[in-house]
Formats: C-alpha cells, sequence, structure tokens
C-alpha cells in the first residue's frame, strides 16, 4: 500500500486556522470608540447656569441599549446636582461634569455654575466640540472667550485628556496619537474667574 504524505495537508489546516481564528484588537477597539458617539447622545455638551436655576438634560439612546439603565451622576453635587432623569440643579459658584451611563457608555456634560446670569459673566464658544482626526494630525481650537458682551484675548486655557494615548493637548493645539475616541474638559480662566467647556476627539 502507497503511504500518503500528510504533512502538506497539516500546514494547509494549521494556516486555514491562524487565517480565520484570529482577531485584531486594534479593530475591535477602533470600531467600538466610533460606535459611541453613534449608540449615546446627551443633549448639551456643556451648560452655564446661574445658582438656584435648573436645566433639563436628556439623553439618547440606540435602539440596542433601550434595555439598559439609564444613571445620570454629578463629579461634584455641592455645586451642581442630577435627578434620575437628568434635572440638572445648580447649587453654587463653580464648575463640575455631569455624566450619563448607559450599559458602558459614557456621555459628560461641562456645568458652569455662576453668581449671575450667563449674560454677564464668563462664557465661550467653540467653533468645533466633536472633532474628527486622522492619525498624526493637529487641530487648533478656536475659541470666543468673552467676559459678559465683551470678547477678551488674554485668557489662560488648559485641557484635562482623559485618554492621553488617543490625543494630547498643549497650547490650544490637539494633537492625534491613535486610533480611539477620547474626551477633553477645558478649563478656560480669564481675571481669577474659571469655566469649563467639554469636547470629543475621534481618531481615524
Amino acid at each position: 500500500m502507497r503511504k500518503r504524505n500528510l504533512l502538506p495537508l497539516l500546514l494547509l489546516s494549521f494556516l486555514s486556522f491562524g487565517v480565520g481564528g484570529c482577531t485584531n484588537t486594534n479593530d475591535t477597539r477602533d470600531s467600538k470608540s466610533e460606535e459611541t458617539q453613534s449608540l449615546i447622545k446627551i443633549s448639551d455638551s456643556s451648560l452655564y447656569l446661574s445658582e438656584e436655576k435648573t436645566f433639563q438634560l436628556s439623553v439618547e439612546v440606540d435602539e440596542s441599549l433601550k434595555n439598559n439603565v439609564v444613571f445620570w451622576m454629578s463629579r461634584n453635587p455641592d455645586i451642581a446636582s442630577v435627578s434620575s432623569n437628568g434635572l440638572v440643579t445648580a447649587n453654587k459658584e463653580g464648575n463640575t461634569i455631569i455624566s450619563v451611563q448607559v450599559g458602558v457608555y459614557v456621555a459628560r456634560c461641562a456645568v458652569n455654575v455662576l453668581p449671575y446670569e450667563p449674560d454677564s459673566y464668563l462664557s465661550v464658544n467653540l467653533e468645533n466640540s466633536n472633532i474628527n482626526l486622522n492619525v498624526d494630525d493637529e487641530y487648533h481650537l478656536v475659541l470666543d472667550v468673552r467676559y459678559g458682551y465683551e470678547k477678551v484675548e488674554d485668557y489662560t486655557l488648559v485641557g484635562d485628556v482623559n485618554d492621553p494615548s488617543i490625543a494630547s493637548f498643549e497650547d490650544g493645539k490637539i494633537g492625534a496619537k491613535a486610533k480611539g475616541q477620547t474626551d477633553i474638559i477645558l478649563t478656560i480662566t480669564y481675571n481669577s474667574i474659571s469655566i469649563n467647556e467639554l469636547i470629543y476627539v475621534n481618531v481615524f
């Protein structure tokens, strides 16, 4: 009886398993990051409220997450608290972050509580709060900072990057480092007054 050489068949089986059985973890992470903002969207990324004022936040949730419980929380409830249905109450002057979590997905809102009405205090308008970049791209933030109705230039700007492996922030410039998604809490200070803004960075 003629003996068959099984080595080529074994090698073919091994290669087939190797090609079909491996998962690229980077691709999985990237696709999950890109899904986040399409699955859960908060109504406002920043708020300016005077003391004792309230504001109703809301969240849009994808159909696939409808069975998950929605959790609202405040980083500093002494400054601004939030109810179980997203009603924000401004308690005292300061800055805090309100978060909403649905399943593993989280969206945030920067809340600035002012001792006066917002139109007579420090405020900022961002040209873009949702920034899409490719790896190694840079983006220079454009801000319109006002004290009351007067535009000011001599303010300081600091950025706190939630995931520094995805993006960097220095001197108003965002650097895209790796694929994924992160948010950056901006702190703008003028005349000893500080306010927060929240921006989202998606790196592809």
